[in-house]
């Protein structure tokens, strides 16, 4: 006799199965490996934890403000307290979508005959539907996965990195451009510098313990992303001799049309006792997927 070996997704309970619902779909009540999930939400891992992945909703985006002025300092001020921005949006097909950036940036323009100094800082929301977080969900660590198609890190001087900050967004539903001074300067998560940072390879930030109180089990969670000059109010250096148009930049670039490098929001929990029903989170990069 010849044994028969088991093939997981043919809705056949074999031997070494503990279920076999007739996929191989990793994130339902049966694993792609035939295994019970014991997870409320997500997939289990092989340590018994269970993950949660939250896709960035549309509404997401960026909010950026810029000033030429003769003083540099002046142009600074102005730019990091400023009340409002502007929505950083780009257009693909004849489709416009809003773009995911974070950094900031000094510029030179030359109007005859002073030499303006230009900053420009780019601060980033991020919206995640967390709704289905069940409120007794027991939390062990959380990530954010970015993926950047351009990192620019002229300026290395200790503040050359980004980072996870809570925000205080308005709407959910909705980014304004009066949010641009709705982004807390306390650190949620880990500093990631930027030469730590490849363009087109994944990086992972990993949450503080005040990221993870952070995390809104009941709706939306709200967070957003400054880099460090930002947050430290402290102006990234020009460069010494003026040349019109050379910029300086600390500075990442994620989203666009073409590239479709969306943040996700990766939870790590207990599993449930006694075993549950799995639910996965399918969070879509839909402009009407915060409504639904």
């Amino acid at each position: 006799c010849r044994a028969v070996e088991s093939v997981c997704g043919n809705s056949e309970l074999e031997q070494g199965e503990e279920c076999d619902d007739g996929n191989t779909i990793n994130e339902d009540s049966c694993t792609n490996e035939c295994l019970i999930n014991n997870c409320e939400v997500g997939y289990e891992n092989a340590d018994g934890t269970c993950t949660a992945e939250f896709t960035a909703t549309a509404e997401s985006g960026t909010i950026y403000q810029g000033k030429s002025l003769v003083n540099a300092l002046d142009s600074w001020n102005f730019v990091h307290n400023s009340p409002s921005g502007y929505l950083s949006l780009g257009v693909y097909n004849g489709i416009w979508y809003n773009a995911l950036h974070v950094g900031t940036k000094h510029v030179y323009h030359y109007n005859a005959p002073y030499w303006l100094n230009v900053y420009e800082i780019y601060r980033m929301f991020l919206v995640f539907d967390t709704s289905r977080l069940a409120d007794s969900t027991d939390i062990l660590t959380a990530e954010i996965l970015i993926k950047s198609s351009y990192v620019g890190n002229d300026d290395v001087d200790g503040n050359d990195y980004i980072a996870v900050v809570q925000s205080k967004q308005s709407n959910p539903a909705q980014l304004t451009e009066e949010d641009f001074d709705r982004l807390s300067d306390q650190l949620l998560s880990d500093k990631v510098y930027l030469n730590s940072v490849i363009a087109n390879q994944d990086k992972i930030i990993q949450f503080n313990q005040e990221g993870i109180l952070a995390i809104n089990k009941n709706g939306f969670t709200l967070l957003g992303m400054r880099e460090g000059h930002d947050i430290n109010n402290d102006p990234i250096t020009p460069l010494s001799n003026p040349v019109y148009g050379a910029e300086q930049r600390d500075y990442i670039n994620l989203f666009t049309e073409t590239t479709n490098n969306v943040p996700k929001l990766r939870v790590i929990y207990k599993a449930s006792e006694p075993p549950g029903q799995c639910q996965f989170i399918s969070a879509y990069w839909e402009k009407d997927s915060v409504n639904e």
